[in-house]
């Protein structure tokens, strides 16, 4: 908005110029200087407006500065925050990498567990299966010897007697 003003002044200045600037173009033979009266008064006056004036352009001047130091003070603000930015994104990325990568470690450890879960139930199954059958078979042989003790004894009971 400043600038606008600024420049709105200086264009108004341009213009108030121009007469002046071809005055002096119309002038290049050497004349005699011409005087100008005007009534003291007037002339304080014009004075004061001149330095109202130049004092308006100075405060515009320096507003100007300070914008444009502000200015670059957010432009400096800006590019760090960009970089800023510019690293989050690269490391979200690296963490969304290592995400996915420990995601897929996690699934293939899970399928580990379940061919694991399924070749331990098929080892219990056998173990129990075996024990069964040694079960069976101690049961067979405490049979077959408490028959063959059995049969031992007939024959001696019957060489016996």
């Amino acid at each position: 908005m400043w600038i606008k003003k600024l420049g709105l002044l200086l264009c108004c200045l341009l213009f108030l110029s121009l007469p002046v600037a071809g005055y002096c173009t119309d002038t290049t033979t050497v004349q005699e200087p011409q005087t100008v009266v005007v009534q003291l008064t007037q002339w304080n006056k014009l004075k004061e407006t001149i330095n109202q004036q130049d004092m308006t352009l100075t405060t515009l001047q320096t507003k100007l500065n300070l914008l444009s130091q502000n200015s670059t003070g957010q432009e400096q603000t800006l590019m760090t925050l960009n970089s800023q930015l510019t690293d989050c994104k690269s490391q979200f990325n690296l963490i969304k990498t290592q995400l996915a990568n420990a995601t897929i470690s996690l699934n293939q450890a899970e399928q580990a567990l379940q061919q694991n879960e399924v070749l331990s139930q098929t080892l219990t199954k056998q173990i129990k299966g075996l024990e069964h059958k040694i079960s069976v078979l101690q049961r067979q042989r405490d049979m077959w010897a408490a028959g063959c003790g059995i049969l031992v004894g007939v024959v001696i009971h019957d060489k016996l007697v």
